[in-house]
């Protein structure tokens, strides 16, 4: 209803349960609780829409569970990270994350450690191949891992 009491057709994406309550559908957001503006979540999954069992209006529900919160659902909590799809994924443990560092860190140190050690020990024979090729593959890896950071639109 307008504030003449003449009633309305139910807006797209709202739940009309009679007289002035309305409440989100599943994958939408209320502007506000007093509006009839119901804009659609970027993530349908994260809008749980409203309920009217409480007796309250609401401008929507989120996904708690999952991690979201916020207007359109749109906020991840605390023990989440964001995505570009929207979505929030679960932070990893931070025992896991300095493990990964960690060996990633000696892993790298080991390779250099190795290719050093090759190219001075094979500095002085005449056909050195091992130490060129990986050179080659040191320079093709560091390439591709720069060219892959680069946010460009390539021709199609």
């Amino acid at each position: 209803r307008n504030d003449e009491t003449q009633c309305q057709p139910c807006p797209s994406g709202a739940f009309c349960w009679g007289e002035d309550r309305i409440g989100a559908r599943p994958g939408y957001w209320r502007t506000s609780v007093d509006s009839d503006n119901f804009v659609e979540c970027h993530n349908a999954e994260a809008c749980l829409g409203s309920s009217y069992e409480s007796g309250e209006v609401q401008q929507g529900k989120c996904a708690d569970s999952l991690g979201y919160r916020g207007p359109l659902c749109a906020s991840c909590d605390d023990d989440y990270i964001p995505r570009s799809d929207y979505s929030c994924s679960k932070c990893s443990d931070t025992v896991v994350i300095v493990v990964i560092a960690l060996g990633t860190f000696f892993a790298v140190i080991a390779v250099f450690a190795f290719m050093i050690r090759s190219t001075v020990t094979n500095a002085y024979e005449e056909r050195s191949q091992t130490s060129i090729y990986l050179k080659i593959l040191t320079n093709y890896i560091q390439v591709m891992v720069l060219t892959s950071n680069f946010d460009g639109k390539w021709p199609e």
